[in-house]
């Protein structure tokens, strides 16, 4: 009777449950929206409506454009999001998406991207603004560069005479300064969005700041934009790419790597500890990487005594290749590792490898010191280390 009298209650409480879950749901419900409007002499061209989230566009709809370039489109969102109007490669609007109608104007012959018109979205307006700002700010700072550049080619200072050298250094030193202070306006132009504005263009702005500049500034903005777009994906996804590119400066904890040996064997990262690492990002198919052995051999050979190591990550897929390469090139150390995964990597994912040959120089404690280190930049810090 009493096992009976509690099992009732329970699916009492399980439909109690179910009920206030199906509530949550029809609360949180997504909400209409609706596009329309007319694409110019654009006339029956397919029109793609993409979601644009973690820097990749996801495909939400389709619609064939009619004889006149009008177009309908409803549908349903969580939350504001990022859209993108395509009609091809090089033909496409931004729309910030906000849960209502939009009705937009557009003229595929006089195609700029600022000069487009989405009506019923001011959030849209400020994109565009932040967007035609940003393009101005970028090019002033290309043309600075391109005449620094420029000046530095100029002459060979070893045929000038101390007056014409003076003259040359403090106008290279005035073009620097013009650099610097366009890149410095330029970097408060996007603290300026991602400070103050109320719609996703703050998420955008944030991503064109440096990470490697910008740590500690970063880290604050992201404490306000999680204020000001509480739930944001967009905001969580921000983060995560931020606190991933920390991981990876100088002065942090290099993440570990534990991956196969030839011989099928675990070798991790960590268990160098207590010596000077040197995390070499390689391949067998790789020229360059070729190329830059004999001379990494060539500094184990000359440091390994004073507690040198090196930890060489392999981007190849076949291990006879890669096992023939290390045979071939005289790499005798025996910390080396791979998935066999290439690009796919897990090791290559976790530290951003976007080309190889790449270099992370780590500390004794396993703290990153370096990047990229190769030739003589290497042979310098590795002197620096070890000949102090």
């Amino acid at each position: 009777m009493v096992k009976n009298e509690v099992r009732r209650m329970n699916l009492k409480c399980l439909f109690i449950l179910l009920v206030l879950f199906s509530m949550a749901k029809f609360t949180n419900a997504a909400k209409p929206f609706v596009i329309k409007g007319q694409i110019k002499n654009g006339s029956k061209q397919l029109l793609y409506v993409e979601n644009m989230f973690a820097q990749q566009f996801h495909l939400l709809d389709t619609v064939r454009l009619d004889s006149d370039g009008k177009f309908y489109i409803e549908g349903n969102v969580d939350e504001d999001a990022i859209i993108r109007l395509r009609l091809s490669k090089t033909h496409f609007w931004w729309v910030i998406l906000e849960k209502k109608e939009y009705t937009v104007e557009l003229n595929l012959n006089r195609f700029r991207k600022d000069k487009q018109e989405v009506k019923g979205s001011a959030s849209t307006k400020t994109l565009y603004g932040f967007l035609k700002a940003q393009r101005t700010h970028l090019q002033k700072m290309q043309v600075a560069k391109q005449k620094l550049f420029a000046v530095k080619q100029q002459g060979n200072q070893a045929l000038m005479s101390n007056e014409e050298k003076n003259a040359f250094f403090e106008k290279t030193q005035r073009m620097k300064d013009r650099v610097n202070m366009l890149s410095e306006s330029y970097f408060d132009f996007l603290k300026s969005y991602v400070d103050t504005s109320q719609s996703l263009t703050a998420i955008i702005a944030g991503e064109s700041i440096p990470a490697e500049q910008f740590p500690t500034y970063l880290r604050k903005a992201i404490k306000s934009l999680k204020k000001r777009f509480k739930g944001s994906k967009y905001v969580m996804q921000f983060e995560n790419v931020i606190e991933h590119k920390l991981k990876l400066l100088v002065g942090a904890e290099a993440p570990e790597i534990a991956l196969n040996s030839p011989d099928q064997k675990i070798i991790k990262l960590s268990s160098l500890k207590g010596k000077y690492v040197l995390i070499d990002f390689w391949a067998s198919w790789c020229r360059p990487c070729r190329a830059a052995n004999p001379h990494i051999v060539k500094l184990y050979e000359k440091y390994k005594k004073k507690g040198f190591a090196i930890f060489s990550v392999s981007l190849d897929q076949r291990k006879a290749s890669w096992v023939k390469a290390i045979e071939a090139d005289g790499l005798v150390w025996d910390t080396h590792v791979s998935d066999l995964k290439g690009w796919q990597s897990a090791a290559a994912k976790e530290y951003e490898i976007r080309g190889i040959p790449t270099t992370y120089l780590l500390d004794k404690k396993g703290r990153i010191i370096a990047r990229d280190l190769r030739g003589e930049s290497l042979d310098r810090k590795l002197k620096e280390v070890f000949e102090k």
